[in-house]
This record gives structure tokens, sequence and C-alpha cells, in this order.
């Protein structure tokens, strides 16, 4: 790439063990470099001379004095060493990397939202203002109708999000990921409490809803009555007051009445489900795997 005008940003992966002399020397309009080693190594002789005076080189967290060290210094990129304060975190993951105690330059969280269904959610960061074609609902109130065997439950449509507050929402359009610039996230989620009913439960990563409590499932309530019930990240579950029973749910979201369960829906009637080889039920295939669906086994690759 020497003598490259035309170059203006490079992105180095992890992995890259070296770096030739005189590789990106005089690629005068070179202004961003973005570097994912871990552990850097010195370049070769004048790999980066003559570089833009603006360039800034962006390192992983953490490992801004190890470049230095390493001579990825700021007389070289002269826009200066910054360390990458980003972070990805998705639906998938097992653990929860984010923490209260760091600051963000941004954040992506990887969430798949279905259009017109009604989904829960619960982010990390407070989101102020909704996205065009989306409905927010808030769990506000709730009461046991002990005559009718149900639990009625009413949410309030609400302009913003809290960080680690559990909401429902439902969208006009598919949703795989949310961008946010934040500087802080939430250490973890903070449940919706209707004292003596029901408590909605965020959570950030993947999980398992309990016997006894309830999940939302393609615009339908079910009872967990078996066996815990596998269910990913950024979702909520709802958990019954200690001595409520199994009962049906309604829910009052606005001008929106649904019943989502007319009577407690188990496992037995749930159209598709799907369990793991070992006999557990699953909400959703989330992870590459053979699973037995309508007493058939599917492979999710």
């Amino acid at each position: 790439f020497r003598g490259c005008s035309s170059l203006t940003s490079i992105n180095i992966p992890d992995g890259v063990t070296s770096i030739g002399p005189y590789a990106f020397a005089t690629c005068s309009n070179l202004t961003s470099v973005v570097s994912k080693i871990e552990v850097p190594f010195e370049f070769g002789r004048n790999a980066f001379a003559h570089i833009s005076d603006n360039c800034v080189l962006t390192v992983p967290r953490g490992t801004r004095e190890a470049y230095l060290a390493a001579g990825w210094t700021e007389s070289i990129f002269k826009g200066g060493v910054v360390e990458d304060t980003s972070i990805e975190l998705s639906e998938n993951d097992a653990a929860y990397s984010g923490s209260a105690s760091e600051t963000y330059s941004a954040v992506t969280v990887t969430r798949s939202i279905k259009a017109g269904r009604w989904s829960t959610l619960c982010l990390p960061y407070a989101l102020n203002e909704i996205p065009a074609g989306w409905g927010v609902w808030k769990l506000t109130n709730g009461n046991i109708d002990e005559e009718a065997k149900k639990i009625k439950l009413t949410f309030t449509e609400v302009g913003s999000i809290e960080a680690g507050v559990p909401v429902m929402v439902k969208t006009t359009m598919d949703v795989t990921t949310l961008e946010a610039v934040v500087p802080t996230l939430a250490d973890a989620p903070t449940g919706v409490e209707i004292a003596g009913v029901i408590t909605m439960k965020g959570v950030f990563v993947t999980s398992q809803v309990p016997v006894g409590d309830y999940f939302v499932y393609g615009n339908k309530f079910y009872y967990v009555d078996k066996s815990p019930v596998d269910i990913k990240g950024f979702r909520a579950y709802f958990e019954p007051a200690s001595g409520t029973g199994a009962k049906a749910v309604t829910m009052n979201l606005g001008d929106d009445m649904l019943t989502l369960v007319d009577g407690v829906i188990t496992e037995e009637n749930i159209e598709g489900v799907t369990y793991t080889l070992s006999g557990q039920r699953t909400a959703r295939t989330a992870k590459p795997g053979i699973y037995i669906r309508d007493g058939k086994k599917i492979v999710i690759k």
C-alpha cells in the first residue's frame, strides 16, 4: 500500500503478527487505523512513515500502554493513540460484559424482534427516544381475580426505556440490532414488581424461565409447568407472587386488551414445541445443534 493516497482507513484484525517495512508509508490521506491486536508487536521500519498528521490509532481497551511500548506512538499517529471504548452485546451471550463502572463510546446490542408481535425487551442502557414505528409499554399495575382464577396486568405506554427495566414492545418492522451512543450501562436488570401479584424480570444473557413462571413467545403467554425453558438475552419473563398458583393472564395495553392465556398453556398444547436431545424443552433453538420438534429431529447449524 506504500504511496496509496486513496487509502483513508485501515482495520487490522487480531491474528496479524507482522507489518513489513514501508507497508503504509506515504499514504498521505490515511487518517484512521483501527487495530484489534490484543498483544502488539513492533512493526517494520517506516511502516507508517509520512501518513496524515491527523491519523488516529484506535486500540483495544486496556492496551494503550502496551502499544506505546511497542513503538505505536503518537509521534507516528499524531492524531492520538486512543482505546476503543465501544462494546458489542448479543442475545446469545452467556455472560454479560457490560459494567456501570466503565465508560463507553457506543453500544451495539443484537436483539431480534419480529414485526407485529408482542415482545419483551430489557436493555442495559436508557433509551430516551423511542424509534419510529415502535410502541413501548411498561407494567404499572396488576391484580388477581380469585373468582375467575386470572391475573390481570395493566401496562402504560411510555416514551422512553429505563436502563435495565423490562418492557413490552411491538414494532412495525423487524429488528436485528440496536445501536446507541451512551456513556454507561447498567450492571444488572431491575425487575418491575407488582406486590403480591407478579414481577416482570429482565435478563441480559441467555437464561432459563423457572417452572411456575410465564414467558411471552409468538404473541402468546406460556406457563412453564414441567421443566425450565431457555430464553435468549435482553428479554423478560414473569414470576407470579408466591401462592398465586397457575392462572390465566390478561394484559391491558392501552386500547389493546390481550388475553394471552385463556387458561394455562403448557407444553402439551404449544404448537411446534422443541426439545433438546436430553429432553429439556426450549422456547427457541438459539444454539447450533440437534433438536426434537413434533417428534422429528432438526439440525440447527
